[in-house]
């Protein structure tokens, strides 16, 4: 505060409120203080920030890593699967094949008892219902007694001769039962 005189004896005072020096310059380290620390606190936030996001990236990739190892075991599991899977269909196959053997085997026995001398049987497909008998015979005649042998059966069965061609020695033929029922095991 200053006095100033004037003239007739009265004073006035000039007070002058403003500092001398300003508020920033006043406050400076302090504002220095709280900007240097606000750096501080943002810093450690990234840093926290940073460092969750790494540790959530490793979880991340470990998990990855134990679901790529659980995969690896599935699928060598998964082949494992298949490969019994395909044994196993081969030994049905099999064991349907042998099965079809077993209840053709008495029909098949029972053409080659019925061919009279001279027949021989080359080939015999059984379809379930039906028996195709191939072979040769050295005559038509023996060929057509064949036929009768076989018409003669108790079943009953239905018989055509398919097909009769000249062969060396004789002939071929191809001989067709219906009516037969194949023996269950």
């Amino acid at each position: 505060m200053r006095a100033v005189a004037r003239s007739g004896g009265q004073g006035l005072m000039n007070i002058d409120l403003m500092p001398r020096e300003s508020a920033l310059a006043r406050h400076r380290s302090a504002l220095m203080l709280l900007l240097a620390g606000a750096l501080c606190l943002g810093a450690v936030g990234l840093t926290a920030l940073g460092w969750t996001r790494w540790q959530e990236t490793q979880r991340t990739r470990a998990l990855e890593a134990n679901v790529r190892t659980e995969l690896a075991g599935v699928s060598a599991e998964s082949t494992s699967l298949s490969r019994q899977w395909s044994a196993l269909q081969t030994q049905l196959r099999q064991a349907s094949v042998y099965e079809k053997m077993i209840r053709v085997a008495p029909m098949l026995r029972q053409a080659w008892s019925l061919a009279p001398t001279g027949v021989a049987l080359v080939s015999a497909d059984w379809n379930g219902g039906q028996l195709t008998l191939a072979g040769t015979a050295p005559s038509i005649e023996a060929v057509t007694a064949y036929q009768r042998r076989w018409l003669g059966l108790p079943q009953k069965p239905q018989v055509w001769v398919g097909e009769v061609h000249a062969a060396a020695g004789g002939y071929g033929f191809t001989l067709v039962v219906r009516g037969l029922a194949a023996a269950n095991p």
